[in-house]
């Protein structure tokens, strides 16, 4: 209150006075000193005035600031300069509180929606505050690099990507000109059809139809190889070699096919897998191999021969009964399969069957309906037997459509292949 006081400006004027009011009570009349002492009353009266109204305003910014509120600043006091100082004082903590606090959640609100922000102001900012927004500022630069790497990073992957993804789809133009020639297939059975739909972009199914070189005589292979996607597909190249080299040694050697039949050519792949692969110990460090039937077709015989590993041949006679043929249970090729296993073959007249058709387990494990379960034979058996008098092309979209509506929003499970004919 002393320095309030003194270095008031009104504080040297009481002083004065006061000195005037003494010196009239000792050296004057003391009537004299009643002038000064009025004038000393007046002025402190002023002085208590205006500190009260000093002190009233800054009890209301402190209020405010209680609140969280920083708009409030103390106004120009033209009273003493020890309250001046504590208003600049005051007025210059608010508006660097204010500013850091603008300059950070500025700062927070562009990070969030992942725009630039300008750098933080610091000019005008001292002490704590400074200190507080340089280590944002470091903190916002350390997470634009990281931003900027992940960016680069993130391009980079779509780079691989992209690339991947080409080289996918060209390599399901090559599998695709390994599949046969519709056209040979449908000039040897007129009403017949063949569904090949991999589960993505290249697939672990394959299906060849070789017509061979007496008339009527035919070899069909359904195949159903490890896996699916590009792993799949290697495989299925494995197995084009494979049945390729098996066909030109037929042709090379002017040996009769039916020399060949369908359980000896699943064995030559069963062996030439293994041994290509170096399967032939369970420690190997590959276990691939396929599921799948052949099926010999004569004509001009009148006979149709069927070998299979895990897939069955449906045949249905023209009354519209089906009738599943079984396969042996024994795998082609993988680690576990028995290198000298005999596949069973079976005979059967052409003239007691209307319909052949052969399928990957893709189509019958499709997971579906409303309680997720496979879609199963006996429901695909019953389309066939309902729509025996339907033409091949026709039961294929029932089968595929209901295949859909089972399947409903439900990813497919794995590659499909299947083969329709009408004898």
């Amino acid at each position: 209150m002393k320095t309030l006081f003194f270095h008031s400006k009104y504080g040297r004027w009481i002083y004065l006075s006061l000195l005037l009011t003494i010196g009239g009570l000792l050296f004057f009349n003391p009537l004299y000193a009643f002038i000064p002492l009025g004038l000393s009353v007046i002025l402190l009266f002023i002085l208590d005035k205006n500190q009260a109204e000093s002190m009233a305003e800054l009890t209301i910014v402190l209020k405010e600031m209680k609140t969280g509120r920083l708009s409030s600043r103390l106004p120009y006091i033209n009273s003493d300069p020890a309250q001046e100082k504590i208003r600049i004082a005051l007025n210059t903590a608010l508006d660097q509180t204010e500013t850091t606090i603008i300059e950070m959640l500025g700062a927070m609100d562009a990070v969030t929606k992942g725009h630039t922000w300008r750098r933080l102001q610091i000019q005008g900012v001292d002490g704590s505050f400074k200190k507080a927004l340089v280590k944002m500022q470091v903190m916002l630069d350390n997470l634009a690099e990281r931003t900027a790497d992940s960016e680069k990073i993130h391009n980079e992957i779509a780079e691989i990507h992209c690339q991947t993804r080409d080289s996918i789809e060209y390599a399901s133009i090559i599998q695709r000109t390994i599949l046969p020639n519709l056209s040979d297939f449908q000039n040897a059975f007129s009403d017949s059809f063949a569904h090949w739909k991999p589960k993505d972009i290249v697939g672990g199914d394959i299906w060849f139809f070789e017509p061979l070189a007496n008339e009527g005589e035919y070899l069909l292979f359904v195949i159903d190889c490890t896996g699916h996607g590009v792993p799949g597909a290697f495989v299925t190249m494995l197995v084009k070699s494979i049945q390729r080299t098996i066909m030109l040694e037929c042709r090379n050697t002017k040996k009769e096919i039916h020399q060949q039949f369908p359980s000896q050519i699943l064995s030559i792949f069963n062996r030439e897998i293994k041994h290509l692969l170096n399967q032939y110990k369970r420690e190997s460090e590959s276990n691939v191999g396929f599921d799948g039937g052949i099926l010999y077709i004569n004509k001009t015989e009148g006979i149709i021969r069927f070998a299979g590993a895990g897939t069955p041949l449906f045949l249905v006679d023209y009354e519209g009964k089906c009738t599943t043929i079984k396969s042996d249970r024994c795998s082609v090729g993988y680690r576990s399969s028995d290198e000298n296993f005999i596949f069973t073959e079976q005979e059967f007249k052409i003239d007691s069957f209307d319909k052949i058709y052969l399928s990957t387990d893709g189509l019958f494990d499709q997971l579906g309906g409303n309680k997720d379960f496979p879609y199963g034979k006996a429901r695909l058996i019953s389309i066939l037997e309902k729509n025996n008098h339907q033409s091949m092309e026709h039961i294929r979209r029932l089968i595929m459509n209901d295949v859909s509506y089972w399947r409903r929003n439900a990813e497919q499970n794995d590659d499909i292949t299947f083969i329709g004919i009408k004898i």
